[in-house]
């Protein structure tokens, strides 16, 4: 229960955005599930010690911590964790961002779409896929870019999710005034502020 005990609070703090930064806590918790654990538990263990090292802003060991948790994860089995997988995936396709990684950064994404999807988790797919738009921004394939952003956009509204679709407008309005289609620039910016 100690461990059990402190995974939890590491959840707890990295769902409700709480600096994670003991990492001689997680190093604890890591040493005791890869002796005593099941997978599931190995993973979310060196994916909570990625989340320390992220927090401290140590990206190359949030990463390497990040890559020994997916290794942990038995993809075959029924019982894997697809969700935390699509989310380990997210960490590292964000600090690959902040790296101005572009390419690292796609490969991230689309895996952690990938698992978003087995996973069931549509509305998870979508946020990747919004967000990998600015590794094509980045890489200069604006055009990308933009189509990545419609994409996502159409996805929200054929969920249902109008708010969460006008929060993926900004680089569709900028490329409608770019093309000097202003009405359809206004539409997506009366969209974003209702």
């Amino acid at each position: 229960f100690f461990h059990d005990g402190k995974v939890l609070v590491g959840v707890a703090h990295n769902t409700f955005y709480i600096s994670l930064e003991s990492d001689s806590t997680m190093h604890d918790v890591v040493d005791y599930y890869s002796k005593h654990g099941t997978r599931n538990q190995m993973v979310r263990s060196y994916y909570l010690l990625g989340c320390v090292y992220r927090d401290k802003g140590d990206a190359i060991r949030a990463i390497e911590s990040y890559n020994i948790s997916v290794r942990k994860a038995d993809v075959g089995s029924p019982d894997c964790n697809y969700h935390l997988l699509s989310r380990i995936y997210a960490q590292m396709a964000a600090l690959f961002h902040g790296q101005h990684s572009p390419q690292l950064e796609l490969n991230m994404w689309k895996k952690a779409i990938d698992y978003a999807k087995v996973a069931k988790d549509t509305l998870a797919a979508i946020n990747f896929l919004s967000h990998s738009a600015g590794a094509y921004h980045m890489s200069g394939n604006k055009k990308k870019a933009v189509e990545i952003t419609r994409q996502a956009y159409q996805q929200y509204l054929a969920y249902g999710r109008r708010d969460l679709a006008a929060s993926t407008v900004t680089p569709i309005i900028e490329d409608e005034i770019n093309r000097q289609k202003y009405h359809e620039a206004k539409r997506y910016i009366d969209e974003y502020i209702q």
